[in-house]
């Protein structure tokens, strides 16, 4: 099967690190470049999101995305990482609201069923936060 055509590099802005499957035909390659597939990885194509994909995770026929405006990341940015999602099969990218994560730091994406949670790495100590529905933050 090919790979996406992006560099396996995480310091180039189409470049990709990461690699995930929602199902058999349904994959995304990311970090922070994302590049798309609904072939199997027959074929790819770029997905164009509003700045550098941290982490990506699908459940339910759903896939999410955390982005960060800020690439290369530098010690001044200060606009807050988004939560987008979109039906796993096409590219329909929408924006979860009620969501703002710190741009600068790690984030852990998981999903169970419709619940969508982030673990933040922040100073002094890590917090989670969430959505029941994936549509809205809590």
């Amino acid at each position: 099967m090919p790979a996406p055509p992006a560099p396996l590099d995480a310091d180039h802005p189409e470049g990709v690190s990461e690699l995930r499957f929602a199902d058999a035909a349904d994959g995304f390659a990311f970090d922070p470049g994302v590049w798309a597939t609904h072939d199997g990885a027959a074929h790819w194509h770029q997905v164009h999101l509003p700045g550098a994909v941290l982490a990506m995770a699908s459940a339910d026929r759903e896939v999410y995305a955390v982005v960060a405006p800020c690439w290369p990341f530098t010690g001044s940015c200060t606009t807050p990482a988004r939560l987008y999602r979109s039906p796993t099969g096409v590219d329909a990218w929408q924006l979860v609201a009620g969501l703002s994560l710190p741009s600068q730091l790690g984030v852990v994406l998981r999903l169970q069923g419709s619940r969508v949670f982030l673990l933040v790495e922040a100073s002094p100590a890590p917090y989670l936060v969430g959505s029941v529905d994936g549509s809205q933050g809590l």
